[in-house]
């Protein structure tokens, strides 16, 4: 009769709605990671923090830049070296032919790539070199230009004499400049990356990027 059939319609609807059920929690759940920040996404598919980039001059692919090992394997072989032949006297410059100065080139620019944060320490025989070796290594390797301290006084102009040395830093872009008694000529290339080691190079040729700033 029909109070027979309305039993057997419920019968069959509550079945239907045991059926989808794993269907519908499986939507409201999808539903809820679209909607949600974080905190409702999966591990697998939550956002990531943005990676620091490092520094790079404009011009310059990332895809053509030397790999971290390589570069690093370049930068320590070239500290040997020069030990070797330095022999602990700091006035012996490194000599070497255009083919290694541009791997060396190569080398720190790759690194520099892959630093979050990098400092160079420029031992030079006069202000003007020094300058012109910080404007060089600043440009070519994509640092954050700031203010030169130390060459002039409430704004005055101030001569500098003899043997200077220039400290750089990333986090700020200022360097300042100060008179040096010592006989080491180069710069101290040292590069933090994303790993926290202690890396530091040199001294690498103050004139490494003179050719390239002349050029670009």
């Amino acid at each position: 009769t029909t109070r027979t059939l309305l039993s057997e319609k419920a019968s069959q609807l509550a079945a239907m709605a045991t059926a989808l059920a794993p269907a519908m929690r499986a939507c409201s759940a999808r539903a809820s990671f679209s909607t949600q920040g974080d905190e409702g996404r999966p591990p697998s598919t939550r956002r990531k923090p943005p990676v620091a980039t490092g520094f790079l001059r404009t011009g310059r692919e990332r895809e053509e830049l030397m790999d971290v090992e390589r570069a690093e394997q370049l930068l320590q072989s070239f500290d040997e070296a020069h030990l070797r032949r330095s022999r602990g006297d700091a006035s012996v410059r490194f000599d070497a032919p255009e083919e290694t100065l541009e791997v060396l080139r190569d080398a720190t620019v790759a690194m520099c790539a892959r630093a979050t944060h990098a400092t160079l320490g420029i031992c030079a025989a006069s202000a003007s070199d020094g300058v012109q070796t910080l404007k060089g290594y600043v440009s070519q390797l994509g640092l954050p230009r700031g203010r030169l301290h130390g060459m002039d006084v409430n704004g005055v102009a101030v001569r500098v004499d003899g043997p200077v040395f220039i400290k750089y830093n990333s986090n700020t872009g200022d360097a300042d400049l100060s008179g040096y008694a010592g006989h080491y000529r180069g710069v101290l290339f040292t590069p933090m990356l994303a790993d926290g080691m202690f890396r530091q190079y040199g001294y690498l040729p103050l004139t490494l990027f003179e050719e390239e700033v002349k050029d670009a």
